[in-house]
């Protein structure tokens, strides 16, 4: 409505400028004739069929270029009369989209809002009743198949709620809404505690994980929980596709240094993460795009996929990325790459 009520006023300008550009034809012609009866008058005087015919075509030419100029004044005139109606037409489309993306945008945060709430809700109840038999099974013996149905109560409600935060912070990145809490954090410890963490999963997998963790050390500023989301996203893809077989992790930081700055102005460290198997590298061979989401890697077992396409997602956020690339051994697998901001004492 504001892009039709601004192009009025031009419209109402049309009419003007065609009557004017009219009056300027019709007043050209008038004076083309007048000129052609004084060149007449002057050739009937002289009794020069020479000038006659030179009065003609100067008339002709005159009275040509003056049609000539002001067709081109219309059709140029014209020409940004369609321009505008079409600019116009343009900026109420764009108007009408951005509209629609906000709209869009707002009902997609109301339903996430809704559907975490739906969700927890009855999520914890489940959580909550499992944990109270789990501890009862600690003070009297209960029955072998009532344990082994509260352990899987308690890993698909681990699953699922893991699963509502990912939906979560895939739309927040989306957003730009995710912040980061970065803390100065050991380097080695936090992969020597990561690797503890998950040694029940790949144990329970058959599988092994080799680590290589020569090259980092110190502390740096970092948000450690994001961190620790990406690597065990990579980490349970690897395991994934390497059943009873050998995790090779690789982690090393690299300096940028910046000769004449001082130590706040210089560029941070960059860790490295690489991960791979030989299982891993030939499904890495066969997957088209390995972060795309609800990717499995066939492996419905091991949830939906999204585990993927939001560690690359915070990976970019916080400076970095994630990639697929030819590592160790000419083998392809996971490359991770953070910036690793020295860390602030105090």
């Amino acid at each position: 409505m504001e892009g039709a009520e601004a192009m009025r006023p031009r419209q109402r300008w049309i009419p003007v400028v065609v009557f004017l550009t009219l009056s300027v034809v019709l007043t050209a012609g008038l004076v083309s004739v007048d000129a052609f009866d004084l060149f007449y008058d002057f050739s009937r005087a002289h009794e020069s069929w020479e000038a006659d015919e030179i009065a003609l075509a100067l008339f002709a030419a005159i009275f040509g270029g003056f049609i000539a100029f002001f067709f081109e004044v219309w059709r140029v005139n014209r020409s940004l009369t369609l321009s505008l109606a079409a600019l116009e037409e343009a900026k109420r489309e764009a108007e009408t989209a951005r509209h629609e993306a906000e709209a869009a945008h707002a009902a997609k945060n109301h339903f996430l809002s809704h559907l975490n709430q739906e969700l927890r809700t009855p999520l914890n109840a489940i959580s909550g009743y499992a944990e109270k038999i789990a501890q009862l099974a600690e003070t009297r013996p209960l029955p072998e198949q009532v344990t082994q149905g509260v352990g899987q109560i308690r890993r698909a409600s681990d699953e699922l709620r893991q699963l509502i935060d990912e939906l979560l912070d895939l739309s927040a990145v989306g957003d730009g809404t995710l912040s980061l809490d970065l803390r100065p954090v050991d380097i080695l410890g936090f992969f020597a505690l990561c690797a503890r963490d998950l040694q029940t999963l790949f144990s329970r997998r058959h599988s092994t994980l080799d680590l290589d963790l020569a090259g980092i050390g110190g502390k740096a500023m970092i948000d450690e929980a994001r961190l620790k989301q990406i690597l065990y996203a990579v980490l349970i893809s690897a395991i994934r596709q390497t059943p009873e077989g050998v995790v090779d992790l690789s982690a090393s930081t690299t300096d940028q240094p910046s000769p004449g700055l001082s130590k706040s102005q210089r560029e941070p460290r960059v860790l490295h993460v690489t991960v791979t198997s030989d299982s891993l590298s030939r499904s890495l061979t066969r997957i088209a795009d390995p972060f795309a989401p609800f990717q499995s890697g066939g492996d419905e077992s091991m949830g939906i996929g999204l585990g993927l396409t939001l560690s690359r997602s915070l990976a970019q956020r916080m400076g970095g990325d994630l990639v697929v690339a030819r590592v160790s051994g000419g083998r392809n697998g996971y490359h991770i790459r953070i910036p690793l901001p020295p860390a602030v004492d105090g």
